[in-house]
């Protein structure tokens, strides 16, 4: 308890200090406001490209549309900026050799891991709840039409969250493998774009994280058998893939 404890202040700390947590609620709010914007600003823009030509009323730009952009964003974007911005989180405690004084002093590694862990996924999965429930609120506001309930929006950034704990999972497994985070970064951002191309076959698509991202952009999340398994399968993946990590460094001090 001792270790994850001091780790865990430590985490909060260097976050703070190297603006981690500042990076990280730009990448995942700062869409959640400028997308109802430009979406709102789009048909007068287009407007001044077509000579005039009103194309309002060619486009369908409501509530769900707006939310549906968001999300969008948030898979495309955001997995970009947290794979950028926690790609350096276990190299550098190896590079650097941060994690030998710690160990010298009785603290282990599972406490490392985990507390890195807890305290980005609090953040993230803070910052994922403010972004959408912003972002729902001010679509609203400019965007009136075919409204998606509030209750609905929640369940979808419940997998989102989920979602992006098998990501920071993931980036601290590819972390720990190579010493060059941009490395690890590219690798994490190569699989989850790999994902979408994966599930189409048909008997893996319930057993992917991804999976999740694509149940929750439907705006009708249903709980059944198929969702719960998906969610428990990821986050097996994700105590799996944080077991090996702890094992790789564990690996690591004893060569």
């Amino acid at each position: 308890m001792s270790s994850f404890k001091a780790y865990f202040k430590k985490e909060i700390t260097e976050g703070i200090r190297n603006y981690k947590f500042l990076i990280l609620a730009i990448g995942i709010i700062l869409f959640a406001i400028l997308d109802p914007i430009m979406l709102k600003l789009l048909p007068e823009i287009l407007k001044g490209q077509t000579q005039g030509v009103d194309i309002s009323q060619f486009m369908n730009i409501n509530h769900r549309f707006s939310i549906t952009k968001y999300m969008n964003d948030i898979y495309n974007i955001a997995n970009i900026v947290i794979a950028l911005t926690l790609m350096g989180v276990i190299t550098d405690e190896i590079k650097d050799k941060n994690i030998v004084i710690p160990l010298t002093k009785g603290l282990n590694l599972e406490g490392l891991v985990i507390a890195k862990t807890l305290v980005y996924s609090l953040i993230i999965t803070s910052f994922t709840f403010v972004g959408f429930i912003i972002n729902y609120y001010y679509s609203q506001i400019l965007f009136p039409e075919n409204l998606v309930s509030i209750s609905s929006v929640m369940k979808s950034c419940l997998l989102y969250s989920i979602y992006l704990l098998f990501v920071i999972s993931l980036i601290y497994l590819l972390s720990s493998i190579f010493k060059r985070g941009i490395v690890a970064a590219l690798l994490s951002i190569l699989i989850i774009f790999t994902m979408p191309l994966i599930i189409n076959i048909k008997i893996l698509s319930n057993y992917l994280p991804f999976y999740l991202i694509k149940q929750a952009n439907n705006f009708n999340v249903i709980f059944d058998s198929t969702l719960t398994i998906s969610i428990l399968w990821t986050l097996t993946y994700i105590v799996i893939i944080t077991v090996i990590t702890i094992d790789r460094l564990k690996r690591i001090e004893i060569n």
